[in-house]
């Protein structure tokens, strides 16, 4: 499960829906997710190749909405997804991580990274292929 699922899931599965509305920035896109066999292999296969982050998709992109609907689905939870304008989005993630600054040690629930990483296309998701796999990316 990629990181921006699991963030959306949260500790338990379904976490941050509430009230059967789970709220997510913008219109849905398509993401390249990475299986853990993936990225098993990539790291197996790394030896020798410069430093660097690369790609390692999966077989193909994936709906951000229906793969969360997915992993709430295999969770139990029943729940509507919104979406939230991009620009109201972005300021709720900034107010929110101001508003955990003033508390040491508290992690913010939303931020402007996640709100960012939700709405933007993987590079995976662009090409749709796993030819791409453990290409180092340029910085």
């Amino acid at each position: 499960m990629s990181g921006r699922l699991r963030a959306h899931q949260g500790r338990r599965g379904g976490a941050g829906a509430r009230r059967g509305l789970l709220l997510l920035p913008g219109p849905s896109v398509r993401l390249g997710l990475t299986a853990v066999e993936n990225l098993a292999d990539a790291c197996l296969t790394a030896a020798g190749r410069p430093p660097g982050a690369c790609n390692i998709p999966g077989p193909a992109p994936y709906d951000r909405d229906e793969a969360i609907r997915t992993v709430l689905r295999a969770h139990g939870v029943r729940a509507r997804i919104g979406h939230v304008p991009l620009p109201a989005a972005r300021a709720a993630a900034g107010a929110v991580q101001a508003l955990a600054r003033l508390r040491p040690h508290t992690e913010p629930p939303l931020t402007r990274y996640a709100v960012l990483g939700d709405h933007t296309p993987t590079p995976a998701s662009r090409r749709g292929s796993r030819a791409q796999a453990h290409i180092p990316v340029s910085p």
